[in-house]
């Protein structure tokens, strides 16, 4: 298994020195940086015995943010947010624009519940941070949380899957932020 995990990295590092890794609009890393980090992620972590935990992040009210206020203040906006989650993030976590107003932040070595709570402390934050350039009550940031081990979750397709299934749940729910 760690022979395994050893070749998958050098293969990653080769593949990442050929292709741009980081997200243009928001200084993160961009979705195609995800499948093999996750793959990898959640091999050392069934390897171990880790915790993993994924985050799932949507700005809700994106589009309605966009024709509000233009599309260059809301790339200005993305990108603080970009910068803030690197900034507030501890030094293993991995953070992935995935799209307009869409992120994932892996944290190995982390539980739900304790991913929850981080899910929290950055909803706050990135509330807090673009009340000042954007109304505060137009502002929905959506959470759906997952971790492994977890029955269910056999494969990093399956954790992806079931992170997007809880957003989903959540963006049912009513409220700024909701974490599942």
């Amino acid at each position: 298994d760690k022979l395994g995990i050893a070749i998958e990295n050098v293969l990653l590092l080769d593949l990442m020195k050929n292709q741009p890794v980081l997200d243009s609009k928001t200084g993160l890393y961009n979705e195609i940086y995800l499948e093999p980090v996750l793959r990898r992620e959640f091999g050392w972590a069934q390897c171990y015995g880790k915790s993993l935990s994924l985050i799932k992040m949507h700005i809700d009210s994106f589009e309605e943010l966009v024709n509000t206020y233009g599309k260059s203040r809301i790339q200005k906006v993305l990108q603080e947010a970009g910068k803030m989650l690197a900034e507030n993030s501890r030094g293993g976590d991995i953070m992935i624009s995935s799209g307009e107003g869409d992120f994932l932040i892996l944290l190995p070595d982390t539980a739900e519940q304790g991913a929850g709570q981080i899910a929290q402390r950055i909803r706050k934050t990135l509330v807090t941070h673009m009340s000042p350039e954007l109304e505060n009550d137009c502002v929905r940031i959506v959470f759906g949380v997952t971790a492994i081990p977890r029955k269910g979750i056999n494969s990093p397709a399956d954790l992806l899957a079931a992170a997007s299934k809880a957003l989903e749940k959540a963006k049912k729910q009513k409220g700024n932020a909701r974490t599942v």
